[in-house]
């Protein structure tokens, strides 16, 4: 797994590790939880099966992916797409929580385009309709796979699966052409790949003027040892016909996936758990239940032992004393990779990541040595572009490179000899791989690729009516500052020297910097000398002038001082009326409901969230739900939507549904009484659409079919007063 010029596996001994990330180690035995057995091991495997959905050839063809990649080789692809098919590629959006209840659903012919027609492998179309699925993102785009013909360099390969990609990065370049996309080369034709990869994605560098972020990032991370995508970059062209004919769409980075290749290429196995946890900074424990832990998002199967093995290691960093952690983390973590993993994050200032997004990572439960790994992804915001700008925005601390509180981190640097390992990546990084000499040098290989890019793209735009150009500016305003990235390195080098050599001292994410010294301290002005009056003069002859012996006329009598009126009495003190605050969950609701993101709750969206109620009760077909079931898969979209849960006491974890007088059997209760089923009577999906139906109508204060924060708010408090 390691980069060309990677670190050694072991530079400094770190109690319990072998040296190589592949080799098979000996398990270390710790039970932090009962193992999985019974129904829950079904329920793993139910749940693994739905994930591989879609299975692979079992035999991986000969990886000839070296071919592919290299920090400056250059691909021309072009992607040619019919009409109808670019058409149905465009993305609809869903609510939030359908992606965090992990919802892939078929499309429906009354919402969404209908399915395509897919030509047969050998370009003759046999007229088979494809069931087509949706991939939800956390942003809410639902992106289907279309066929299209792809040339790689002039390479064809014939109904390729493409697909846009993304959140903020989409999102971005929403309106235009440059979207980032993936191919995937089997999806239509079993078996298909590009040199032995299954799987290509096309990101655009979004909000990266330079075009080099994930470029330069990715390979610091492998160069560091961290399991990590290699890339290389794309000249980009796209033929709708009628609408572009060989459009060039820009410069793109193509990355590896983190895929079964992926995992065998630096593993030596693919059988493990692969996680890409979305929104779950601090990792957090969700109880026993396998199904709890569908937001850290599976991209394979489950085991009982991976499964239990991942539930324990989350129990371990939010539960466990100092004591145990200690003697027991390095049983769970890599932990020489994940330090690693954190030093390049931290150079870097990549703080849409593990950091502080809780996104934008893999986690691999490794069967081989039961050990727990950390992988990047998405790194179109590193170098700093968090919002800073000048040398400040290169002068965070190293020592706490995260705000407000990342549980697993502050343990782990809590360790002595695991925080001078930390020390010692970032000065190998510093003084090396990220050193200014070496960083310019990729630079000036790097940017002239950069350059003719953007002249194809001015050739394109003086060639074509501005009317047909297709819009190239982001869809959204951008925000974030871009420090260039020269200065950027320059800066950072010298900050995490200083920080490392106690000289310096750098800001944390989410506080205000410290305000810059003065130096030299500046002195205070000395007062200025007053010139004593001259004496008078002398008379002549040099006697002293005698008073003069007129007295001087006596001051007019002062006038009396003005009679105080008295002060006017107090007013009245007029009581105020009370105005009570929003109902906290009313912003919940809209932020992980509202599908158009117009910032008011429609019908459907209503209607909508009642089916997904269901689908997370496991009623998606309607069976009625009972007090305590409603109760509890109410418990469970508030852990869902709680981006950054504090951790639960065990015991409170233990005693779950047991709990009576949790607010969740309040709502439940009243939700019940709403809609008047009868004493021990569960509700079924019809009678949930219609009690949403009568909520929503009494809730629409002006009747315009939509709900704002503040009549959502009336609604919730009418139903359970406050």
């Amino acid at each position: 797994m390691r980069g060309e010029h990677a670190l050694p596996a072991t530079v400094i001994p770190l109690p319990g590790r072998s040296a190589h990330v592949g080799a098979v180690r000996v398990s270390r035995k710790t039970t932090m939880l009962p193992r999985v057995a019974g129904i829950s091991a079904l329920l793993i495997a139910v749940l693994s099966a739905a994930v591989m959905a879609r299975t692979r050839p079992t035999t991986l063809p000969a990886d000839e992916s070296h071919r592919i990649f290299g920090i400056d080789r250059l691909w021309t692809v072009h992607l040619r797409i019919t009409p109808e098919h670019w058409k149905q590629m465009q993305p609809t959006r869903a609510c939030r929580l359908a992606y965090m209840l992990g919802v892939v659903r078929q499309e429906s012919p009354t919402t969404q385009p209908a399915p395509a027609t897919m030509p047969a492998a050998d370009g003759a179309d046999d007229g088979s309709v494809l069931e087509r699925r949706v991939t939800i993102s956390p942003f809410g785009y639902e992106y289907k796979y279309v066929p299209a013909t792809v040339e790689m360099d002039g390479e064809v390969y014939r109904n390729v699966g493409v697909r846009f990609k993304g959140n903020s990065s989409y999102s971005y370049y929403a309106s235009g052409l440059k979207r980032p996309m993936k191919l995937d080369f089997d999806r239509f034709v079993p078996g298909q790949h590009f040199f032995g990869l299954f799987t290509i994605n096309l990101q655009n560098n979004a909000l990266d003027p330079s075009e080099l972020r994930e470029a330069l990032s990715y390979l610091l991370f492998r160069d560091a040892g961290v399991p990590a995508p290699r890339t290389a970059l794309a000249m980009v062209y796209l033929t709708v016909d009628g609408l572009y004919d060989r459009q060039f769409v820009g410069l793109y980075t193509m990355i590896e996936e983190v895929d079964r290749a992926f995992l065998r290429r630096h593993f030596g196995n693919d059988a493990g758990l692969l996680l890409k946890p979305e929104g779950t900074r601090n990792l957090a424990y969700l109880g026993q239940e396998w199904e709890n832990y569908r937001r850290f998002n599976p991209k394979t199967p489950a085991t009982p032992e991976t499964a239990q093995r991942f539930m324990e290691f989350t129990r371990l960093i939010h539960h466990a004393d100092d004591e145990t952690f200690v003697s027991t983390i390095g049983s769970y973590l890599a932990v020489d990779e994940f330090l690693r993993f954190i030093a390049v994050n931290a150079i870097l200032i990549n703080m849409d990541s593990f950091l502080s997004g809780g996104h934008n990572f893999y986690v691999y439960v490794n069967p081989a040595d039961n050990l727990i790994y950390f992988m990047p992804w998405d790194l179109n915001f590193s170098f700093g572009s968090g919002g800073k700008s000048g040398a400040e925005a290169a002068a965070m601390s190293i020592y706490q490179p995260f705000p407000s509180t990342n549980r697993l981190l502050e343990r782990v640097m809590a360790i002595y000899h695991y925080r001078a390992a930390y020390e010692y990546y970032l000065k190998r990084l510093a003084d090396g791989w990220f050193s200014v000499q070496r960083m310019y040098g990729l630079l000036d290989r790097l940017e002239p690729i950069v350059q003719r890019a953007e002249t194809l793209l001015r050739q394109t735009a003086a060639t074509r009516p501005a009317a047909t150009m297709p819009a190239t500016a982001p869809a959204v305003t951008i925000t974030r500052t871009r420090p260039e990235l020269r200065a950027f390195i320059a800066d950072r080098v010298a900050s995490v020297t200083g920080q490392l050599a106690g000289q310096a001292v750098g800001w944390v994410p989410g506080e205000r910097p410290p305000p810059k010294p003065v130096w030299p301290p500046a002195v205070p002005p000395k007062p200025a000398v007053v010139a004593r009056p001259a004496p008078p003069p002398k008379p002549p002859g040099g006697a002293i002038a005698k008073p003069p012996t007129t007295l001087p006329a006596k001051p007019a009598a002062v006038a009396a001082k003005p009679v105080k009126p008295p002060a006017p009495p107090p007013p009245v003190a007029v009581a105020k009326p009370v105005v009570k605050p929003p109902h906290p969950a009313a912003a919940v609701m809209i932020r992980n409901l509202d599908a158009d993101r117009d910032g008011l709750l429609a019908r459907h969206e209503m209607l909508d969230a009642v089916r997904l109620f269901f689908h997370a009760a496991g009623r998606p077909e309607g069976g009625a739900v009972s007090e305590e079931l409603l109760a509890d898969t109410l418990d469970r979209i508030d852990e869902l939507l709680d981006l950054n849960p504090a951790p639960k006491p065990a015991a409170e974890m233990a005693a779950g549904s047991a709990v009576r007088d949790r607010p969740s059997m309040m709502w439940a209760r009243a939700l019940l009484k709403a809609a008047d089923v009868g004493e021990g009577e569960g509700i079924t999906l019809s009678e949930a659409l219609a009690l949403m139906e009568r909520l929503f109508i009494e809730a629409d204060a002006n009747n315009d079919g939509l709900l704002t924060q503040k009549e959502l708010s009336d609604a919730l408090d009418r139903l359970v007063p406050r």
